[in-house]
């Protein structure tokens, strides 16, 4: 059970998701308990934040009228199923709000995501990638001053290919301990290679499946 802070009722009591919003967001969710999940989070370089939600209602009543709220304010709004999940979208001008419920029960998330020019490279990346790798979409976060960094990649390189190009990129800019290795994912032929490396308070783990394009997720954080 979700510890509830304070109740959605005006847009002061739900502050954490409106920072990231402006007068022209949709309304939040009503008769909702909400608890911080994060906040100072940039999705492509936009400002989200998150909250954890529980309400009374079933996810279906709740969404629906949820739904019916977005719509009166004229907002474009779908809403989809995903597995367990049932999620409301609402769109305006300025941003994106999502309302996501686990089905048969009032518990999920909300989120509320400022709009902007897309830029998928993240502002400030400590880290200079290798030639021929490019960014699908990235994850950065702020921890009480630990930024962390998540980067899903794309390359027509081979996966280990790509894992010597990030050894030589990571040597060259004086990253220290690098180390691979590859892990045999379990029911599927092919195979994940994990390469690590260490900086300072930084630390890097960059992991790539084999396929063709080679894809890859790379983390990025700072160490306590």
């Amino acid at each position: 059970m979700l510890r509830p802070l304070f109740l959605i009722g005006i847009c002061g009591t739900f502050a954490l998701a409106c920072q990231a919003a402006s007068a022209a967001c949709p309304s939040e969710p009503r008769e909702l308990s909400a608890t911080l999940v994060g906040d100072n989070i940039l999705v492509n370089d936009h400002p989200v934040s998150i909250v954890a939600v529980h309400g009374h209602r079933s996810a279906a009543e709740q969404i629906e009228a949820t739904v019916n709220q977005w719509r009166s304010e004229n907002d474009r709004v779908t809403v989809n199923r995903l597995g367990q999940w049932i999620v409301a979208a609402a769109l305006t001008q300025d941003c994106l709000a999502t309302l996501e419920l686990e089905a048969g029960k009032g518990d999920g998330y909300y989120s509320v995501s400022r709009k902007g020019a897309p830029r998928v490279a993240p502002s400030g990346l400590p880290l200079r990638l290798p030639e021929g790798v490019g960014i699908t979409s990235s994850v950065v976060t702020n921890d009480s001053g630990r930024i962390g960094y998540t980067l899903t990649l794309r390359s027509s390189l081979g996966s280990e290919d790509l894992m010597n190009a990030f050894a030589h990129a990571l040597d060259e800019q004086h990253w220290e301990s690098i180390t691979g290795h590859t892990v045999a994912r379990k029911g599927v032929s092919s195979t994940a290679r994990i390469l690590t490396a260490r900086q300072g308070h930084r630390q890097v783990e960059v992991v790539a499946m084999s396929g063709s394009p080679t894809q890859a997720i790379l983390n990025l954080s700072d160490t306590l």
